[in-house]
């Protein structure tokens, strides 16, 4: 089987598993999230080198975040304990950093649903849709029109050009297709979150670019053929999703 075959027929299989369970089978999003947490977790234990102890210990850490969403606690005691551990993760090593960081937006996706916030997987899936958007109009444009690196010592093959051209696809066609399938559609509220989404995809993809070459590899891991690691396909929904949180938090507040 060819890389391209390879890399297609994993990327529609991870497409469709994604698809399915956030807009058909809501009951299995939290253990999918669960699932990718915990992968992107061994991955960047992984990339940092550590011993196997180290290993355990941050599968605990993994295991009591998600064990605490479960608890009987007020909502909104949750979310302050929620925040309160991600602004302490800053001031830890790195690695605690690092997985702390790869495991906030499943968490928080999760937790905003089930405390019946203003958020549902519809919100959640629409984050994914727009990454997908702007990552193939970034891929275009940046093939045709690229010519200004963006960061040249972090991810060499990323240009302004194909930014620019990821958040106009996200946002142009998000405004034809989105109409159809979210009710009561707000094309200002989209283009803004298009932008953001766009932004803080790229911004994701470079700390994982920035993280792989200071370990000195290609993919964070080999679970996907053709497409690398878990770590690899959500780099830019981890940044984007806690971003499209707050604004429509802010929003809805």
């Amino acid at each position: 089987m060819s890389e391209l075959v390879k890399r297609t027929l994993f990327g529609v299989l991870y497409v469709a598993l994604v698809v399915a369970c956030l807009q058909f089978f809501p009951d299995f999003a939290a253990p999918l999230f669960m699932l990718f947490s915990l992968l992107c977790v061994l991955e960047v234990v992984r990339l940092s080198d550590l011993k196997r102890l180290n290993v355990g210990w941050f599968v605990g850490l993994w295991l009591l975040t998600w064990a605490a969403l479960y608890l009987p606690f007020p909502p909104e005691l949750l979310a302050v304990t929620i925040v309160l551990l991600y602004v302490v993760s800053m001031v830890l090593d790195r690695v605690t950093w690092r997985v702390l960081y790869v495991m906030q937006p499943f968490v928080l996706s999760v937790f905003a649903v089930k405390a019946g916030f203003f958020m549902s997987y519809d919100v959640v899936l629409m984050v994914f849709i727009l990454i997908w958007l702007n990552d193939s109009g970034a891929y275009v444009f940046g093939r045709t029109f690229g010519k200004t690196l963006l960061a040249p010592k972090v991810s060499p093959k990323k240009t302004w050009e194909g930014f620019a051209g990821g958040i106009l696809s996200a946002a142009f066609i998000q405004l034809l297709v989105f109409p159809f399938i979210y009710e009561g559609y707000n094309w200002v509220y989209g283009v803004v979150a298009a932008i953001l989404v766009g932004s803080s995809a790229t911004l994701g993809d470079l700390i994982q670019s920035r993280m792989k070459r200071k370990a000195g590899v290609k993919d964070s891991g080999n679970i996907l053929p053709g497409h690398g690691g878990a770590f690899d396909r959500l780099d830019s929904f981890i940044f984007a999703m806690p971003v499209v949180f707050i604004f429509y938090t802010i929003i809805y507040l």
